[in-house]
Formats: structure tokens, C-alpha cells, sequence
């Protein structure tokens, strides 16, 4: 049962964002300093295989640089290296290795750190390079947690990640939240507007009562801060990590909570009606867009194949490894069709790995994807708009 004096985690969004340029080690170094529970931050991986922390996918608008982060190099004259942001403490891009370094520290070892893995990123290149460099460093594996907006990134976070590290959904949909991503990872990080209305309401209080993680973006008015506090939320991700910490150090109980309220003008029960961005129709229209830019860079969700239930992904996992490796045949070659470990999820009707449906399971790079010999699987927007009803994809902002 919560206690009156709860107050959620505060994690600081790409650092202390609104006072420091944005993804960089100023800018993390603060919200440490200001009391952050955890700093949240972006990966991209550059052309000779350096972790970038970054949220764009180019350099051009936080610093003096220009293009894709993928198609460049960050050694080099030319290099990325070179790049400084535009706003002012002028910094340098930080590496993933640094920040990791920057959390071994004594004095941080109490800070987490979300992983935010933009879904044009590969899982097959990111993910291990990832892994190379936290493997130095076992013991931050609880404090880390990766965060997934696309479900055929599930399959390689378990491939190529430890364990150890939490996994959470990020996005603005209850719908896809449940349909795609509740059985495989400890949480959700969901942009607040969509958990206003009702559907949103039920899928918090689904969540908290089956000891899910539920994390909102992007948090920087007071009012939705209090409001996370009383729906019982666990953290607030938000660019102004002081202004969180201290509404903390104010809510003592529940009629702190509802003084607060009552100050910046609404109440728990009015709140839902004191902005229209919390109705359905506004929080859809706004998220449309980044739906369609998730389906473009990632595909469609029903294109990624079927996996076991969560407790069978290691034997899943070990029988994935194994058709990898050659036969002892004089011609090697790798099997098209994946057996399921559960029998009962195996849609193969013959040795051949044929079914009714015509679909097999075929490994495309990191990421399961399903080959429908009937026709393509590919899901338009408005289908699948259509099919996640109670919302849609994400706010631009994260």
C-alpha cells in the first residue's frame, strides 16, 4: 500500500536538459548533483563503432556538426569528436563508456540509468557494442534499464544484453503497451498525457498491481508531477530535475499532495478536465505522426514473429544458438525455419516447418521477423491505429 509521504523517483531527461546542454556529461553532472534518482539518455552507434549519447539521429540541431550520426565516423579529423553543442556551457558529445564511468564513481553509485534505443538504431551492432562496454562493469547491471519502442527489439535485448538489466516499453499507447510488450519486460515508461483518460487509468492501476515499473515523460509542470505522485507512478522523467526534488520535499501526506493542487489552481478530481492535451482526441492527433515515423524506421509490429512466454526465452534463446552453429556436413548451411521451443505456440504442421497459414519463422539479423508466403504482413497506420484504440505512439518530445 502506498504511504502517505510517497513520492516517485525523479529522473533527470537527458540529464538536467533545461539548464544544460542536453546529453552531455555538464548536463548529467547535474542532475546527479541536484539529486536525480537516475539520469535518462539516447545511444546511437557511429560508423566505426563508437556508443554516442545522443537523441537525434543528426548532429545538426544541439551542435556544430552535420548528418547522420550512423554514416560518420567519431575518430578522424573529420570526426565526430570534434562537434560541440550550440548551447552554452559549450560541451563536447559524450561517449556511452564515460557515462558509465561517470556512474562507478563512489559517490553515484546509488544513480540508475535509462537506456532510451531509438527504433532506427540496429539491435544486431548496438546492442552488443553495449554489452562490451558494461561487461567491464558487472555490478551496474541492476541500475541499468533499457528502454524498447519497437517489439523486435525484445528478441536481441536477450540475445545480446545481460539479464540482469531491466527492460521497459517506451510509448504513448495503453493498447500497444498491452497487446505487443506485457509479458516481456519489468515496466513501462509512457508519455503522461496518455494515462489521464480512463483507459489510461486502468492501465495504471493494471500495471502497478502486477508489479510493473511505470515511468512518465516528459514532466516538467508541477501539477502533473503531484498528479503522478497520487496515481502512484514510480518515476517522473522530467528536464527540471529541482523543480520535482523539491515538490518531493513538500509532500509529506496526501493533503500536502491536494494543498499543492489546490494552489496551482485544480484538484485530483478536476485535473483530468484542466487541459484539453489529456483528451483522447488531442493526445492521438499529436501522437499520429510519431506512429507513422515507428513503423517506417522499424516495420510492422506483426511482422516480428511470435515468441515464447518469457520463461522459456533462455531455452528459446539456447535452441537459436545452436541452429546458428554449421552442421558437420561438408556444406555447411544455416536452417531457414526457427522450431519453437513450446510446442503449443508451433505452427509447423510437418517436418518441412509448413502450416496452414503459410507463415514460417525465419531469422532476419537480430530481429525475428515472421515470412508470410500468403502476402505481405505490413500494417498500415490506420490499422493499427484502429486495433490500440485507447492511444498511440509518441510525444516528438522524447
Amino acid at each position: 500500500m502506498m504511504s502517505e509521504s510517497y513520492y516517485p523517483e525523479t529522473w533527470g531527461h537527458r540529464g538536467a536538459s533545461a539548464e544544460f546542454p542536453e546529453n552531455t556529461l555538464a548536463s548529467f553532472e547535474a542532475a546527479i548533483r541536484e539529486g536525480a534518482d537516475a539520469i535518462e539518455s539516447d545511444v546511437h552507434l557511429s560508423k566505426d563503432g563508437y556508443v554516442l549519447m545522443f537523441h537525434d539521429a543528426k548532429l545538426d540541431r544541439t551542435t556544430t556538426g552535420k548528418g547522420l550520426i550512423g554514416e560518420q565516423n567519431w575518430q578522424g579529423v573529420d570526426g565526430m569528436k570534434h562537434a560541440r553543442t550550440k548551447k552554452e556551457p559549450i560541451q563536447p558529445i559524450p561517449l556511452f563508456d564515460e557515462i558509465i564511468e561517470l556512474l562507478m564513481k563512489p559517490e553515484n553509485q546509488h544513480v540508475k540509468f535509462n537506456i532510451d534505443i531509438k527504433v532506427h538504431s540496429d539491435p544486431v551492432k548496438v546492442f552488443p557494442a553495449i554489452s562490451k562496454i558494461i561487461s567491464q562493469h558487472p555490478t551496474i547491471y541492476p541500475r541499468l534499464i533499457l528502454g524498447i519502442w519497437h517489439p523486435s527489439f525484445i528478441l536481441p535485448s536477450w540475445q545480446y544484453l545481460p539479464a540482469e538489466l531491466k527492460r521497459m516499453h517506451i510509448g504513448a499507447s495503453v493498447g500497444i503497451a498491452r497487446e505487443w510488450f506485457w509479458d516481456y519486460v519489468d515496466g513501462f515508461s509512457m508519455m503522461f498525457d496518455c494515462l489521464v483518460d480512463a483507459s489510461g487509468r486502468r492501465f495504471r492501476e493494471d500495471a502497478l498491481k502486477a508489479g510493473k515499473e511505470l515511468g512518465v515523460w516528459t514532466v516538467n509542470n508541477p501539477r502533473e508531477m503531484i498528479m503522478a505522485a497520487e496515481w502512484g507512478i514510480t518515476s517522473i522523467i522530467t528536464d527540471v530535475p529541482l523543480t520535482s526534488l523539491a515538490l518531493k520535499a513538500q509532500c509529506k501526506s496526501r493533503d500536502d499532495r491536494a494543498r499543492i493542487l489546490r494552489e496551482l489552481g485544480t484538484s485530483v478530481y478536476l485535473f483530468p478536465w484542466s487541459d484539453k492535451k489529456y483528451w483522447w482526441w488531442f493526445y492521438s492527433v499529436r501522437s499520429k505522426r510519431e506512429l507513422d515515423e515507428l513503423l517506417t524506421d522499424g516495420g510492422s509490429f506483426e511482422a516480428v514473429a511470435p515468441l515464447p512466454p518469457r520463461a522459456q526465452l533462455p531455452a528459446y534463446l539456447a535452441s537459436l544458438r545452436q541452429l546458428s552453429q554449421p552442421p558437420s556436413s561438408t556444406k555447411p548451411a544455416l536452417p531457414q525455419r526457427i522450431q519453437l521451443v513450446d510446442s503449443s505456440l508451433d505452427t509447423s504442421t510437418s517436418s518441412t516447418g509448413s502450416s496452414s497459414t503459410g507463415s514460417s519463422y525465419i531469422p532476419s539479423g537480430g530481429r525475428l521477423t515472421m515470412n508470410n508466403s500468403a502476402g505481405s504482413s505490413c500494417t498500415s497506420v490506420s490499422s493499427l491505429e484502429e486495433r490500440t484504440k485507447e492511444g498511440v505512439k509518441a510525444d516528438e518530445g522524447f
